[in-house]
């Protein structure tokens, strides 16, 4: 059950990053399961555990700034206090530290620190760094550098684990990521063995006409062949994830094949225009193998539930999302902008390359531009809209 709870969580950062709507206070209620064969008496999910999330925005930006996570055992009444994560941001609103502190009974102690460091352009993580606190500060643990294509992709992530006798890093791991048209269709992951890095795992992508995945096969190297491992079919209503289902690959049956494992479905409800995920459920499949295999079933794994409170006042924001419509588009789109340029300002357009395909210039005041690409090949493309107070980058699509 723990694998389906982990995989929840960072779905759950995964919204809460890129959701358009932001909010003063996101408060997360887990609920775990068991089931029991629905052949017996007793078939109706159970609930064996809750646990509680809460996401603050205490500085009025639009990026969380502390979660702190509760828990109430099956049998209690009263939520206790569990860990909290600290997060700490830069002018340009992105995230330098991130400190986890477990509850002990009567306080908060500081357990590890994750580091942020950016690349020259301020847009991407260059280094992130891992320490645990040893009682009395911080000692190293493991590090992992990053490295972008030009068009803002990622190409490369190495992973060092810290060692104490040498005071230095050493090699783990890695994973390399490979694009056609800006769009991510594979990676390799690579293992240190102390001379060189080899074959781990891989990952082919089939993607949407959003460039979301449709479809991901993984395969493990067992040190002489690639063999399947793990494959993930994703279910989507224009760019919206409704649910996906994970299956893996059984060798010990008589003819290997591809057997259930979990799968997870989405809900959403519509605040202030948009579609913001509620719920998330994930089930898991009991293969009845005690029966042998006459009645399987899906069974409740955990849920999770969004409680939203009010929408931020977007007037007073520092930092905001722009957005373009429409997106995907053929021959015209328009970018609008959370607020006017303070200054005259720069719309770049790039293609998958990172090589710029045209620009133009943004008077001071502009709030909104539209323009027409009709020459455009199709294809992803990046759009910067840059200015002395505004900075950011817009993934485009014409088709």
């Amino acid at each position: 059950m723990k694998l389906f709870t982990t995989a929840s969580l960072l779905l759950v950062l995964c919204f809460i990053q890129h959701t358009q709507a932001q909010y003063e206070n996101i408060r997360i209620d887990q609920e775990d399961y068991y089931q029991k064969d629905p052949a017996s008496p007793n078939s109706a999910s159970v609930l064996v555990y809750v646990t509680r999330g809460e996401y603050h925005y205490d500085n009025g930006g639009n990026k969380h700034t502390r979660i702190e996570s509760f828990s109430r055992p099956i049998g209690t009444t009263e939520w206790q206090k569990s860990f909290q994560i600290i997060n700490s941001y830069n002018e340009d609103n992105n995230i330098l530290t991130a400190e986890y502190q477990n509850y002990d009974g009567s306080q908060y102690q500081p357990l590890n620190l994750t580091d942020y460091t950016y690349d020259d352009m301020n847009e991407n993580w260059d280094l992130v760094t891992t320490s645990i606190y040893n009682g009395m500060g911080w000692t190293p643990s493991s590090q992992s550098d990053y490295t972008f294509n030009p068009d803002n992709t990622l190409a490369e992530i190495r992973t060092d684990n810290y060692n104490i006798l040498t005071s230095s890093f050493d090699y783990q791991s890695k994973t390399m990521y490979s694009y056609t048209m800006g769009i991510l269709t594979s990676l390799n992951a690579y293992t240190y063995n102390g001379t060189a890095f080899v074959d781990d795992y891989r990952a082919t992508f089939t993607n949407t006409a959003f460039g979301e995945p449709e479809y991901v096969l993984y395969e493990d190297y067992d040190g002489m062949a690639w063999q399947n491992w793990l494959q993930i079919n994703y279910n989507y209503f224009g760019e919206i994830l409704l649910s996906y289902e994970e299956e893996r690959w059984d060798d010990t049956l008589m003819t290997p094949a591809w057997v259930k494992n979990n799968k997870t479905d989405f809900s959403y409800t519509s605040i202030a225009g948009q579609q913001v995920m509620n719920e998330i459920l994930g089930q898991a499949w009991d293969a009845d193998e005690a029966n042998g295999g006459a009645n399987p079933f899906w069974f409740d794994a955990y849920k999770l539930v969004f409680q939203l409170s009010s929408l931020l006042d977007t007037e007073n924001q520092d930092i905001e999302k722009g957005l373009a419509y429409p997106n995907p588009f053929k021959d015209h789109i328009t970018f609008t902008l959370p607020r006017a340029l303070a200054s005259e300002g720069l719309l770049s357009l790039y293609n998958h390359l990172g090589k710029m395909v045209s620009k133009a210039v943004l008077k001071s005041g502009t709030k909104s531009i539209s323009l027409t690409n009709g020459h455009l090949a199709n294809g992803m493309y990046f759009a910067k809209i840059s200015s002395d107070t505004y900075n950011q980058t817009i993934k485009i699509i014409k088709e």
